[in-house]
């Protein structure tokens, strides 16, 4: 739930399969899209629309609207999210925290080959549905997400979530630098996320707070391993972290070269097996 738009589990008639039910208020919506950097949920709808069809993309199924609100009828995940899921287990195995990455990965290949940047990837925007051992991964919160018509079009906006905002974001809010920003800011999201999930700690934290602070603290402090947050943990891994968390966006890597890095092919196999089964069991609506 939110300031606009609450989550309600519900069922769909026919098939009797469960459904995450999205409430958005009208007066609410319309207030929020007065402001710069307030959560659009037409954006939202269409972009849903457009990235339909990916296993690690929540599936949009309806969308049904009255006088004041809109509804939209997603995939359930029962798993929860991934900031719960990291607060009940905390540190991850490297092999687990891979596999995760590596389908959120895929979530974003899906979403660049379109054009599609995210701009707000974090853990609470991490859906799980439910397996065994290694969860299965679903993008989703695709209020702030935003269409590039070319490569080269980037957006202006300062949006997302501070501890996983990209230096190119940031710097919007500064006078430093007049360019926009692009797919690329997704790519450093990923890399703190697995900071987090590795090591229980973020990669940049300034004293103060304020996303200028943040800013300073990135482009004056080198990214740092701590032996006691990093032991057990291979290089292979810190040197992706690096490729991802690149202050220069014009040598940080794509998400297709992530995907293609040792660390991510090392067990690409293993975890091509597992994602394929998981698929397996998908039900829809």
């Amino acid at each position: 739930s939110g300031t606009f738009a609450n989550v309600y589990l519900g069922q769909c008639k026919s098939t009797r399969t469960r459904v995450a039910m999205k409430v958005c208020k009208k007066n609410a919506l319309h207030n929020n899209m007065r402001t710069k950097h307030g959560t659009n949920y037409f954006e939202e709808m269409k972009t849903l629309r457009m990235a339909k069809g990916h296993p690690n993309i929540v599936k949009y199924y309806e969308m049904a609207e009255t006088e004041k609100c809109i509804y939209i009828m997603m995939q359930y995940a029962d798993g929860g999210d991934l900031f719960e899921y990291f607060n009940k287990h905390s540190r991850l195995p490297e092999l687990k925290a891979k596999y995760i990455i590596f389908q959120i990965l895929h979530g974003i290949k899906h979403l660049h080959d379109l054009n599609i940047i995210h701009r707000d990837l974090k853990p609470e925007n991490i859906l799980l549905v439910k397996e065994e051992a290694y969860p299965r991964i679903l993008i989703s919160d695709f209020g702030m997400a935003r269409f590039l018509q070319h490569d080269d079009i980037y957006q202006q906006t300062m949006c997302g979530t501070q501890h996983y905002l990209a230096p190119d974001v940031l710097l919007r809010k500064s006078s430093m630098r007049a360019e926009g920003y692009g797919k690329e800011v997704d790519m450093w999201s990923v890399g703190v996320i697995l900071y987090i999930l590795l090591s229980a700690t973020v990669p940049y934290c300034a004293e103060k707070e304020g996303p200028e602070a943040l800013l300073m603290h990135i482009l004056t402090e080198d990214l740092t391993f701590p032996e006691d947050d990093w032991r057990g943990i291979s290089d292979a891994a810190k040197h992706f972290i690096m490729h991802l968390l690149d202050l220069n966006r014009k040598t940080r890597y794509t998400v297709h070269q992530a995907l293609e890095h040792p660390w991510i092919k090392s067990d690409e196999h293993d975890m091509r097996h597992r994602f394929s089964n998981d698929l397996n069991t998908q039900s829809t609506p």
